[in-house]
């Protein structure tokens, strides 16, 4: 939209977003012209507080439409058929969304927080992704967030180590010691523990599973 337009025009589209028999009614427009035209605006020179406005925007339509097994079906057949709403939102994620969000991490709060948000939902409703997300250099960027002194340090980026980290032959067990991310899961774990951090003690106690599971295997 017209630069003089664009805070009311993403008003409505908020407010549109609220009602979400309409949106899901509506799958192939959203996909079609909402969610590009959104992800388009994460990239171009607009004011933060729009950029924030475009993420949160498709990080709540997305999770809507993620959670819809009519619309998105990753491990059915409706995945590799071209022009199905699975494929297309497939597309959009690995052409679109994916590749911006090394820069949307690096941007001013709270967007890092709902980059971190979107790619978790992404990655849990579809574990194929991972590998994009690893090709993207993604993996190492969450491994440096895995700290207690980092602000980005969240349930969203712990979940998405424990994926990461479980993912078979994604990440070389030489990029998690270069990152100390078993130093990172024991300090987070213990911190955890002692504060009573229960969103972080199953994903974390995860970590820690896959973490022996890799040892395990390299040591037959």
């Amino acid at each position: 939209p017209n630069a003089e337009l664009r805070p009311q025009v993403l008003q409505i589209v908020e407010a549109l977003s609220q009602h979400a028999p309409e949106m899901l009614g509506q799958v192939d427009a959203v996909l079609a012209h909402l969610l590009p035209t959104l992800a388009s605006l994460l990239t171009v020179s607009v004011s933060g507080d729009c950029r924030f406005l475009c993420l949160k925007l498709l990080c709540d339509i997305l999770l809507l439409m993620l959670g819809e097994p009519g619309i998105y079906q990753p491990r059915g057949e409706d995945a590799a058929q071209p022009g199905s709403t699975t494929a297309r939102l497939n597309t959009l994620v690995q052409e679109q969304l994916l590749p911006v969000c090394p820069s949307l991490l690096d941007d001013e709060d709270p967007i890092p927080l709902y980059t971190l948000k979107l790619v978790v939902a992404l990655l849990e409703a579809n574990p194929q992704l991972i590998a994009s997300a690893a090709r993207l250099g993604l993996a190492p960027r969450f491994f440096a967030f895995l700290s207690l002194e980092h602000t980005n340090n969240n349930v969203h980026n712990v979940r998405l180590c424990r994926m990461v980290v479980g993912a078979e032959g994604m990440v070389p067990d030489e990029v998690l010691a270069q990152h100390g991310v078993a130093e990172k899961v024991a300090a987070v774990l213990a911190y955890a523990f002692d504060n009573s951090v229960e969103p972080f003690m199953e994903p974390v106690l995860d970590i820690c599973r896959a973490l022996l599971e890799r040892t395990v295997e390299a040591m037959r």
